[in-house]
């Protein structure tokens, strides 16, 4: 028997899906890993409300090759719902993850796969299974739950957990304005003792504002304001409020370009238990261009940024420098992708939160039949903390196979 919500409901779709992946790893040693992802959702949609569930599990193993096994389990859970009428659309959304993490593990794998959040599609299109996004932050406020690593002598189990809770409202004011607010609240720490030491309870507010205004075909207009602030289980505290304003030019019906500018204004603990309160421009540069390369869909995108970010583990401000330079093709049954991404901090490298990253992936995925797909590439790591090198420059090489069926009732 089904309920009467859902017999009344116009759409109610199921989706079962899992990942499975082989990795070869040159880190501190050489070994393999296993990991499996599987993923269980429903989405059930009305004339105007839409509700969405997913749970997805990973389960990681490693090494395999030795009977000093270790297992890995982290949970990730996703609701939403969203609600919407006339030019307007609210959504609630609550995504949690807890379990066992080992973030040495975590670098090397793709950080899409750490949520139930349904997939976002990259700058270029691209939602390539095994890709590696990059962690540029564009905003220089943090939804990354996941920390860096403290310490080189940190690769083990560390029983984590996080908690974002969102609202967000987007109303098309006028066929050229449209406006979007959000707030999210969140939680993320260890959930042992002993590994609150290295990774302490963090938790704020984080409040995003902006305003599109299309002037005309090819120009668009981007207000951003945002507000953070985070607290420590260790007292300390910091916050980061933003400004920027945003150019959108399209060259083309392929090509689009962005520019924008902006300041932040932070506080954050210093060193000697002072109290640091800094002001620091922003920046963003990008491009983005798809265009169509022997009969396949040749996309491919370069972000530059700079803004503060605040470290999840210190509360440190932190202002940093990325780049993210993706290009992916797709024709027919086969897709291809080529990504780099690098943060650089451009505090003292000796200072609280420091952190600068270097990651890179390359892939080939096949698709075996309607929602089953294949594909093996090779991923690089490398991260600094506070002067530290934490993970030497390291590699892996991956196999997978995975599957996303959708079932409409």
């Amino acid at each position: 028997m089904f309920p009467a919500g859902l017999i009344l409901a116009q759409v109610v779709m199921l989706s079962v899906g899992d990942r499975t992946e082989g990795r070869y790893v040159a880190l501190f040693d050489r070994h393999f890993e296993a990991s499996t992802r599987p993923l269980v959702g429903a989405n059930v949609a009305w004339k105007h409300l839409t509700l969405t569930l997913r749970y997805a599990p990973t389960f990681t193993v490693t090494p395999v090759e030795t009977d000093n096994r270790n297992l890995y389990v982290f949970n990730n859970a996703y609701f939403a719902a969203s609600y919407a009428w006339s030019h307007t659309k609210l959504e609630l959304s609550q995504n949690s993850g807890f379990g066992a993490q080992n973030f040495f593990v975590l670098s090397l794998t793709d950080p899409r796969l750490n949520t139930a959040a349904p997939p976002v599609t990259t700058p270029g299109g691209t939602t390539t299974p095994g890709s590696n996004p990059g962690t540029g932050a564009m905003t220089g406020t943090p939804t990354n739950p996941n920390p860096s690593i403290a310490q080189s002598n940190a690769n083990r189990a560390i029983h984590y957990g996080t908690s974002t809770t969102a609202a967000a409202i987007r109303s098309q004011v006028s066929s050229t304005t449209t406006l979007r607010g959000e707030l999210s609240y969140l939680i993320a720490g260890a959930t042992r003792p002993e590994d609150a030491v290295l990774y302490p309870v963090v938790r704020g507010p984080l409040a995003i504002g902006t305003a599109q205004f299309q002037l005309d075909r090819r120009n668009t207009l981007v207000s951003t304001l945002s507000a953070q602030y985070v607290s420590s289980s260790l007292g300390t505290s910091a916050w980061i409020a933003n400004y920027a304003q945003s150019w959108v030019y399209k060259l083309d019906h392929q090509t689009s370009t962005q520019l924008g500018l902006g300041i932040a204004g932070t506080r954050s603990p210093a060193p000697n238990n002072f109290i640091a309160y800094s002001i620091y421009p922003t920046f963003t540069a990008g491009i983005v261009r798809t265009s169509v390369v022997e009969r396949g869909k040749l996309s491919s995108s370069v972000i530059v940024s700079s803004a503060p970010a605040i470290d999840l583990i210190t509360t440190a401000v932190d202002p940093r420098l990325s780049a993210v330079a993706q290009v992916g093709w797709a024709r027919d049954r086969v897709s291809t992708f080529v990504s780099a991404d690098a943060t650089m901090s451009l505090a003292v490298k000796s200072e609280l939160g420091a952190l600068s990253v270097i990651g890179a992936g390359a892939g080939l995925m096949y698709r075996l039949s309607t929602g089953v797909f294949a594909d093996g590439g090779a991923r690089l790591a490398y991260q600094k903390y506070e002067g530290q090198v934490v993970i030497p420059f390291s590699q892996t090489l991956y196999l997978a196979v995975s599957f996303l069926l959708d079932e409409r009732l």
